[in-house]
């Protein structure tokens, strides 16, 4: 980068920091010459923007390849989408993106510092996404980055378990830990970027917290399922929860002070466990949500045979009755939800085939 804005720019009199683009690619990507030209053109029309990424697409075969599937539809679907018209989007991947040369130049000395030693803010945010990292510091400059859906590519992601989990333990960490940053310093960066509300930022908050909660909301809907398959008892139920909470809090202090590969190889097992035992859960909010269904096609048929004093009695004694367990509500809303995205990405349907993997793998 600094090549391209000291040397390639200052030689040539007809380029300029706002005219002249850098397209970012790793080495395994496919695009076409209309999907970087789709971005260069956002880039041309706003001079606001600083930087603009694409829709991706794996590439590969096996398991691990159809979770991704899954998991990058809704990722673009939902999470950039939704960035984008909010706010702005917070992460132009290296892999495919087109920045702006004054955007960079504005962050270049910042960007290019070295990592503290002593901070581990610092190795999280710069070294374990320094994409992520670059587009933080161009949003907190005022810089908009956008999204588009047009312009796609198609990279080759991990296939074997170690390189997912590794590509993950980057992935997740820089994401929260940038996230936090812009969270912290909301108030600068509103003043200075006109794209980014308060409410986007709370928005972030949101997605922050859910992400925190995350392995408790996964350990109530195993409790859940299994309770449903296997008719155990309320205490059976709470002796599973606190079973997953010991062995989660286990591993977590596994992660701090064993050895990476054996980290590695604990996760690879633990996940082939969970995996068969979120196919019991399946089953079994599968049943409880047929049950449901066929329950509330009953109550319906009952409840319009009632005559109109019965009704006015129920308003009256003030008695109600939910149809839908909450569990059922959840999976059905959210089935729902990622069907009605799928309509509007037609020609990407098929990726919510592989949401089944994804429920499975949801403890990984």
């Amino acid at each position: 980068m600094s090549y391209v804005l000291k040397y390639q720019i200052a030689k040539d009199k007809d380029l300029t920091g706002n005219n002249t683009f850098i397209l970012t690619t790793d080495a395994d990507i496919e695009f076409t010459a209309e999907s970087a030209v789709v971005l260069l053109d956002m880039l041309d029309s706003d001079p606001l923007v600083g930087a603009v990424c694409a829709r991706t697409h794996p590439q590969g075969s096996g398991l691990l390849y159809w979770y991704q599937v899954f998991d990058y539809a809704i990722g673009h679907w939902f999470q950039k989408a939704a960035e984008h018209i909010l706010g702005c989007v917070l992460c132009c991947p290296g892999c495919f993106s087109a920045f702006r040369c004054s955007a960079i130049e504005s962050v270049l000395d910042e960007y290019s510092t070295e990592v503290a030693n002593s901070k581990a803010t610092e190795f999280l945010t710069k070294d374990m996404g320094e994409d992520r990292w670059l587009c933080t510091l161009l949003v907190e400059k005022g810089w908009r980055l956008e999204y588009c859906a047009v312009s796609e590519n198609h990279t080759h992601c991990p296939e074997d378990f170690d390189t997912f989990f590794k590509q993950r333990r980057r992935w997740i960490p820089s994401t929260v830990a940038n996230l936090s940053l812009l969270i912290t310093q909301a108030s600068k960066v509103t003043q200075g970027n006109d794209t980014v509300s308060i409410l986007f930022v709370l928005f972030q908050g949101v997605l922050v917290f859910s992400t925190a909660i995350s392995p408790a909301t996964v350990i109530l809907v195993i409790a859940s399922g299994f309770s449903s398959a296997c008719k155990v008892s309320d205490s059976s139920v709470i002796a599973t929860i606190v079973i997953l909470v010991l062995l989660s809090v286990a591993y977590g202090l596994f992660c701090i002070y064993g050895n990476p590969q054996h980290q590695l190889d604990v996760a690879k097992a633990a996940s082939l466990i969970l995996v068969i035992f979120m196919c019991v859960v399946f089953a079994g909010n599968l049943k409880n949500m047929i049950y449901d269904i066929v329950s509330l096609g009953k109550d319906c048929s009952i409840s319009a045979t009632c005559s109109h004093y019965e009704k006015v009695s129920n308003a009256i004694n003030g008695t109600f009755y939910f149809p839908l367990t909450p569990s059922t509500m959840y999976l059905v809303l959210f089935t729902l939800l990622f069907i009605l995205a799928g309509l509007l990405h037609m020609n990407e349907f098929s990726c919510l085939i592989h949401g089944v993997w994804y429920f499975l793998a949801l403890p990984s």
